[in-house]
């Protein structure tokens, strides 16, 4: 794992603790998928319960290294947050 990805990594998974995040894995994806490295997923126990989550995953890092690609589901039940070598 390179400096960048770890830290990436490090930062989100503490976002999503520190509003609760329920069941959050880090899964290596590579040489699995080609879109990116690392999958990380977590669970919220509502939709305002994501939204907390992806708000604090989005502001976690400095700008510029925020999601190149975001996009919620119709009901904002679930999220993907695309910040390249990672997505949540």
């Amino acid at each position: 794992m390179n400096k960048k990805s770890s830290s990436t990594i490090d930062k989100i998974v503490s976002a999503l603790e520190d509003k609760k995040g329920i069941d959050i894995q880090v899964l290596d994806v590579r040489g699995l998928v080609s879109y990116t490295d690392y999958l990380i997923l977590c669970s919220g126990t509502s939709s305002s319960h994501v939204g907390a989550l992806v708000n604090n995953a989005r502001e976690t890092l400095p700008k510029g290294d925020g999601p190149v690609y975001v996009n919620p589901s119709k009901d904002d039940s679930w999220w993907i947050l695309d910040f390249v070598d990672v997505v949540v």
